[in-house]
């Protein structure tokens, strides 16, 4: 039993001395939560050279045990992982100050410190940066020009060991801050362009050899994203619908006007402190611009004056700060609406409209701080054609329907109406099974245009050899049709061997019939 009762006893004794009551806090700027700071993955290495975070270390060391965390003559150990290393200047710059005496030096608010009997006496509130409170921490060196804490700086600049002074305080707390929010840590990393890896730094205490406060880690500090991202409204239906009563030069949109307006776009900067300057900026759209009023190769606005968007090779382009001014910027963090164009079609307007998807880009040209980066949205703003839909289902290209189109709105272009088609096959399977259906090609054009106030005949097979689509003959196929015309007739003949069936039907709504 007497053994026993040593053995514990040893333990006991182990475990009070262990170093597991120092308390390490990370936040934003002292109070606020701590946020990873975000920085571009397309920033330039000389750029990252200099990095500033925002954030605040605090590090309370407990000094009532029988092994104290903070040792004399130890040191307080900052390793950094990740690809980050300090920038030496800049620690340089924090633990040495102009001064003729120790006690009257004024260290910079990036490093504070206080000692006291309770919680709080070591309040936050009580930090300073005193040359006579610092020295009952650290170990301070003073040549009557300058007051230094002593500090070495090495592994690659991961490793700052800060040393402690050669008596600490006996106090029985004592609290420590790195601001590095406070300007003389401004720009005091150095990450690597292109990384993926996560920055954390970790805080402990050393002597001979031993820590005597286990390292503790803080929130990942540095993280890499793309520079921005680009949203925008979801589409719910086409943005603009191309009349085909007016042969297709007018169209219609959800403004009063008529006018061509994009859906909203945002602009998010992912970065947390990184600038973004309008004048390295530039937003296009491109698509074919058929039928958009222009004045002098840009864009023009509801009054018919240009506007900056230039159009050139189906492209309306502009570099941001032109809408704004050379020195606006997207803040870290922000989030911006975009200034986009109106498209306008002119009352006079004789130029087709094409259904079609506009797409809009927004990228940074090449500048000091970021590599080019684009970001774009394919359907920016959306135009269809308005006409007749119907669908038709058959034995496949071997089946022997004829399917007859007709315009009686006697108000296509010269060229015709579109005619696409959308053939969807089917598995075989027996009666009351079912099987899967397999898109063979979606919305492909016929070359075959329908006539104004004319008619077109088509047959599976030759619809199917007229695209370049192979099927198995007699499999149960469906046959969509979208036709650009709003007043038209489809009527489909069906032989079989019981007889022959002739369906016909008028345009109505978005599947006006299916025969």
């Amino acid at each position: 039993m007497l053994k026993k009762t040593l053995i514990a006893a040893a333990v006991a004794s182990i475990a009070s001395t262990s170093a597991f009551a120092m308390d390490l806090t990370t936040t934003k700027d002292g109070t606020a939560a701590f946020e990873t700071n975000v920085l571009a993955s397309q920033t330039k290495q000389d750029v990252l050279d200099k990095t500033t975070l925002e954030g605040v270390v605090d590090v309370l060391f407990d000094q009532t045990g029988t092994e104290k965390e903070l040792k004399d003559a130890g040191e307080v150990i900052l390793r950094l992982t990740g690809d980050a290393q300090f920038n030496p200047e800049k620690i340089a710059a924090l633990l040495s100050v102009a001064s003729a005496d120790v006690d009257a030096s004024a260290f910079p608010a990036g490093i504070q410190g206080i000692t006291g009997a309770d919680a709080a006496a070591v309040d936050p509130a009580n930090l300073v940066s005193t040359g006579a409170v610092l020295k009952t921490i650290f170990k301070i060196d003073n040549d009557t020009v300058n007051s230094t804490i002593l500090y070495s700086l090495d592994s690659n600049n991961q490793r700052l060991s800060i040393k402690l002074a050669d008596t600490v305080s006996t106090d029985n707390l004592i609290r420590v801050r790195f601001d590095f929010n406070e300007a003389v840590l401004g720009q005091a990393f150095k990450l690597v362009s292109g990384s993926t890896s996560t920055v954390k730094m970790s805080v402990g205490a050393l002597q001979n050899a031993s820590y005597t406060a286990d390292p503790q880690d803080t929130p990942v500090l540095f993280k890499t994203d793309n520079l921005f991202k680009i949203e925008q409204t979801p589409a719910t239906g086409a943005d603009a619908t191309a009349l085909v009563s007016t042969t297709y030069t007018q169209w219609s949109t959800a403004d009063a006007d008529n006018y061509g307006v994009l859906r909203g776009v945002t602009l998010t900067n992912n970065t947390t402190k990184q600038n973004i300057q309008h004048k390295h900026v530039k937003v296009s759209l491109a698509g074919d611009f058929a039928g958009v009023s222009q004045k002098n190769g840009k864009l023009v606005d509801e009054n018919g004056s240009e506007t900056d968007w230039a159009v050139s090779n189906g492209k309306a382009t502009v570099t941001y700060s032109t809408l704004t001014s050379e020195n606006d910027n997207f803040a870290g963090e922000s989030q911006t609406a975009l200034l986009l164009p109106k498209l306008i079609i002119d009352e006079a307007n004789e130029e087709n409209i094409p259904a079609q998807q506009f797409a809009l880009t927004v990228e940074t040209i090449d500048n000091a701080t970021f590599v080019p980066y684009v970001q774009q949205i394919g359907n920016a703003f959306i135009v269809v054609r308005d006409g007749m839909k119907f669908d038709t289902v058959t034995t496949g290209t071997s089946s022997a329907n004829v399917i007859y189109i007709r315009d009686v709105s006697k108000t296509l272009p010269e060229e015709g109406g579109k005619i696409f088609v959308t053939i969807t096959e089917y598995d075989a399977h027996d009666l009351e099974m079912g099987g899967e259906g397999t898109d063979l090609i979606t919305r492909a054009v016929l070359p075959t245009r329908l006539p104004s106030n004319g008619a077109v005949t088509l047959t599976p097979a030759g619809i199917a050899e007229a695209l370049g689509v192979e099927s198995t003959p007699s499999r149960q196929a469906r046959f969509f049709f979208e036709v650009e015309t709003n007043q038209g007739e489809a009527a489909v003949k069906k032989q079989t061997a019981d007889g022959v069936d002739i369906q016909t039907g008028r345009s109505q709504s978005v599947t006006d019939f299916t025969l």
